[in-house]
């Protein structure tokens, strides 16, 4: 198998990682078809995310699942990039399990340590045997695909998902400042009606 850049590599990693996890007892066959994987440069502080739409379905606006999980692109190393894949996809599988629990909280760490992470539940290591599975898997997709300098189609690529999140963030703000809304409008109706029927009850008891 040929890799060209580095979100091929990780997308090729993610199949392998699929069987990991059920190999371990977690059905990610489920969702593997909702998850997307980009490597994008989101700077130094953090190796990766994954998002979902958990403010959306905590109104009951958007019920299905989507998971958005980044790799940063400046991590320089395939086990290292792989191994933030699996911590990201550990998130998807407790979000699907579990919903809205604690990010790294017991049911997460149910999940990592059954995959072979370890360390702290924030900052996850891959254990020894992991390293070696992910070598492996190295060896039959091809080298982690590193250069500073990214091509120019790749820098597209980054921009375009960027934006991408930010119209995804402006559309779900949206949506919620419109489900604020509409529930000040039925609120107030609702108080109004309320008010008409305790006047209505008061004329009917005191009018005579």
């Amino acid at each position: 198998m040929k890799i060209k850049n580095k979100n091929d590599y990780l997308r090729a990693m993610f199949k392998k990682i699929v069987l990991l996890f059920e190999d371990n007892g977690f059905n990610i066959s489920e969702i593997k078809k909702e998850i997307q994987i980009n490597c994008v440069d989101i700077g130094r502080r953090v190796d990766g995310y994954c998002s979902w739409p958990e403010s959306i379905i905590a109104y009951g606006i958007h019920p299905s699942e989507d998971y958005k999980i980044v790799v940063n692109e400046r991590i320089d190393d395939g086990v290292d990039a792989t191994a933030v894949l699996i911590h990201e996809v550990c998130h998807a599988m407790q979000f699907h399990l579990y919903g809205n629990v604690a990010f790294h909280g017991k049911e997460f760490k149910k999940i990592a340590l059954a995959v072979g992470l370890e360390g702290r539940m924030t900052q996850t290591t891959p254990s020894r045997e992991l390293v070696s599975q992910i070598k492996e898997w190295e060896r039959d997709i091809g080298q982690y695909p590193h250069s500073l300098k990214t091509s120019k189609s790749f820098e597209i690529s980054n921009y375009v998902y960027k934006l991408g999140d930010c119209i995804e963030y402006m559309i779900d703000f949206i949506l919620f400042i419109l489900f604020l809304s509409i529930c000040v409008v039925f609120g107030t109706f609702i108080g109004e009606g309320l008010g008409y029927i305790y006047d209505q009850i008061l004329y009917i008891y005191f009018k005579e």
